[in-house]
């Protein structure tokens, strides 16, 4: 099974939406998910302090050999923009308004790792980083 975790309905073809703060989210089997994606409306719900436990409740849902996809905007990056002035007031406050959560490549990189994943591929684009890793 293919999960997204997000808090909407905007579909992905070929995965199950599940909302990680809800009862659906119990509804998934431990170690039935081939591949878990989890887009940047989760992550940044998610305080930093309460990263590691979050993500190991998403780690017993992802079965050996799965993958699983972090996507949210990387605040190293965005920080840079904005002291640098390459982006203004306004954007900077579009990228990151309403988070409870800030994350960048390298912390999510680390945190994978010591659950002992296996990194895949890493990407930053347009200030919002990618991590692959599968198990």
């Amino acid at each position: 099974m293919k999960v997204k975790l997000s808090l909407g309905n905007s579909e992905f073809i070929g995965y199950k939406n599940v909302n990680p703060f809800s009862s659906s989210f119990k509804e998934v089997f431990d170690n039935s998910c081939t591949e878990i994606y989890c887009c940047s409306e989760v992550l940044n719900k998610v305080k930093n302090k309460d990263f590691n436990t979050f993500l190991d409740s998403v780690l017993t849902k992802l079965r050996m050999g799965g993958e699983i996809v972090f996507t949210a905007p990387d605040i190293s990056y965005i920080n840079y923009a904005y002291v640098y002035r390459k982006i203004d007031e306004n954007t900077l406050a579009n990228l990151i308004g309403g988070h409870l959560g800030f994350y960048n490549c390298k912390l999510i990189e680390s945190a994978l790792r010591s659950k002992g994943l296996k990194i895949e591929q890493m990407s930053i684009q347009n200030y919002f980083f990618c991590v692959k890793a599968s198990r």
